[in-house]
């Protein structure tokens, strides 16, 4: 066990530490952290392994780990503030604020909203390798999408699909004149006190406290580059943070979009964001029967 800045503080967490520590183990993650908020207070907030294995440098939970598509829901908080605003409404057809937006199905251009920007539901598979490891730009990318055949017609299933989320935060640049990491920089990160939480990699790096890639290949693991291409879908999963700090995001998602004296969100617009949209299938047997606490969560969360 490593590093703990906040140790267990209530009886029914007593273990818990071990337990992680023995799965840590089990599916030979080199370094983690976790922590647990109950009653708006951090009672768990611990590191566990190594964040840098040749290092010998412990994770703690202040470590930075790129937290992906958890990213995503910090794209919809930034939406529902701009709702807030009156800058964007949830029904009215992202057309109108985006007059080039264009998909390949007609229809999905005419009618496609913010929601079904954020709920997978457009019709498009996840077209993942139209930008992995590319060097477009986020505008680049939208002016692609209308190239981009749907595998499903508009809002008939939940499709995983993160050219939608850049495309949610090519959105607020066109609405509020700053760049999505600006916004949320200023308008989320600050706010909560989230001092170290970034965009990339390069930002983690200059850092004191951050982990660095692994991979497993036969069952080895191995030390990885960085991946630094996520900047133009980075509204889908670009974000980096330590646990201690994403306690603060959590905290205020926990008290409906309000950290201590300061409010983010309206509890009306925070509705939206938690409220049902789609459902989500299962994708095979095991999902079905074994992961559907996981499905709720993501489906809570917007991920």
């Amino acid at each position: 066990m490593t590093n703990t800045s906040a140790s267990v503080t209530d009886t029914a967490l007593q273990g818990l530490p071990e337990v992680i520590e023995a799965i840590r183990d089990e599916w030979n993650v080199p370094g983690l952290a976790t922590a647990v908020v109950k009653d708006g207070q951090v009672i768990l907030s611990q590191g566990f392994g190594k964040r840098s294995i040749v290092g010998n440098l412990d994770a703690t939970d202040q470590t930075l780990f790129a937290i992906g598509s958890s990213s995503k829901a910090f794209t919809a908080m930034a939406i529902a503030m701009l709702v807030d605003e009156g800058l964007v409404n949830w029904d009215t057809p992202i057309k109108h604020y985006l007059p080039t937006f264009k998909l390949y199905d007609p229809i999905a251009t005419e009618q496609t909203t913010v929601i079904d920007l954020l709920a997978h539901r457009t019709g498009l598979p996840r077209y993942d390798l139209g930008w992995y490891n590319a060097s477009l730009s986020r505008k680049d990318l939208f002016e692609r999408l209308q190239y981009l055949e749907p595998n499903k017609k508009f809002r008939e299933v939940w499709q995983y699909q993160n050219l939608m989320y850049m495309t949610a935060g090519y959105l607020i640049e066109a609405l509020t004149g700053q760049t999505w990491e600006e916004f949320v920089q200023q308008r989320i990160f600050t706010p909560l006190g989230m001092t170290t939480s970034n965009f990339t990699p390069k930002d983690s790096q200059q850092t004191s406290d951050f982990a660095l890639p692994y991979r497993e290949v036969k069952e080895e693991v191995q030390q990885m580059e960085f991946y630094d291409r996520f900047q133009a879908v980075g509204p889908a999963g670009s974000i980096n943070s330590s646990v201690q700090e994403m306690c603060k995001w959590l905290q205020c998602l926990l008290n409906k979009g309000k950290y201590g004296e300061t409010s983010l969100v309206s509890e009306a617009q925070f509705a939206q964001l938690i409220a049902p949209h789609m459902v989500i299938p299962p994708s095979n047997r095991r999902l079905r029967n074994n992961w559907k606490p996981f499905i709720t969560i993501m489906a809570w969360v917007g991920a």
